[in-house]
């Protein structure tokens, strides 16, 4: 008589911080297999827009960079499969679209809505530039957002806030910036959390009305703060025209099923 030796492979569900990711994961349905073993592909799937995943365990696993990775077993397993996002809702920079006006942040550069006085090194906050292109916002395409006129000065800051922080934490800063001319200089900025460079400075290229999207992952480490700034690398006043919209910083989730 000959026995048939069978073990089920389980996608776990067990999902994490629910209603609170923007994301939904589907580790695949749960698998029944009879030896002698043979490979299996999962079909995982993830909803929405989501910064990573892993799968865990990775033992007898092919291509578990991928979301239908080939497993070999021999015994019942279970799989997990982790992905992080994201919560839009969950930003912790005030005022960062803008709509709030010229309050929340701080900068070097002057305060100067509809550009009466000099321009280089000046702001405005509007939805209807004074003397550059009308671009529309990229909130929604009638909000304000933040107009920058370069500076020929170094070393000045377009914008800071601070905010507080949980140790040991990741999040993602992403910013919007937009040209309000075809050709260069361009403005390059680049951002810092507590005086620390990260990511690669954003640069705003043409074509005007144009925007371009920036987005790093920090780790908080033992910081209760995060000082976060940007700063325009372009020393010039000419063609330097830039503005900057929905700043977002936000504490990365994870869903596992």
């Amino acid at each position: 008589m000959r026995y048939l030796h069978c073990f089920v492979l389980l996608l776990l569900r067990a999902s994490f911080l629910p209603g609170q990711c923007p994301i939904t994961v589907n580790a695949g349905d749960d698998a029944w297999l009879c030896a002698p073993p043979s490979p299996v592909q999962l079909n995982a799937s993830i909803d929405g827009d989501y910064i990573s995943f892993q799968w865990s365990p990775t033992s007898g696993m092919t291509g578990s960079n991928t979301l239908s990775p080939t497993v070999n077993v021999s015994q019942t397993t279970n799989y997990v499969l982790t992905a992080r996002a994201v919560d839009p809702n969950n930003n912790l920079i005030a005022n960062g679209d803008f709509e709030g006006g010229n309050t929340g942040f701080t900068s070097d550069y002057a305060y100067n809505p509809g550009f009466t006085g000099p321009p280089w090194g000046s702001y405005e906050i509007t939805s209807t530039p004074a003397i550059f292109p009308d671009c529309p916002d990229h909130t929604s395409g009638t909000g304000a957002y933040m107009v920058i006129d370069g500076a020929d000065v170094p070393n000045l800051l377009v914008w800071c806030q601070t905010v507080a922080v949980t140790p040991n934490t990741q999040y993602e800063l992403s910013a919007w910036g937009v040209s309000f001319t075809n050709s260069g200089p361009f403005a390059s900025l680049e951002f810092t959390i507590n005086g620390a460079v990260v990511g690669t400075p954003l640069s705003v290229t043409g074509p005007q009305c144009t925007w371009r999207p920036f987005s790093v992952l920090w780790n908080s480490g033992n910081n209760t703060s995060a000082t976060i700034c940007i700063e325009d690398l372009t020393v010039t006043g000419a063609n330097n025209d830039f503005a900057l919209d929905d700043i977002v910083f936000s504490p990365v989730c994870q869903v596992k099923d």
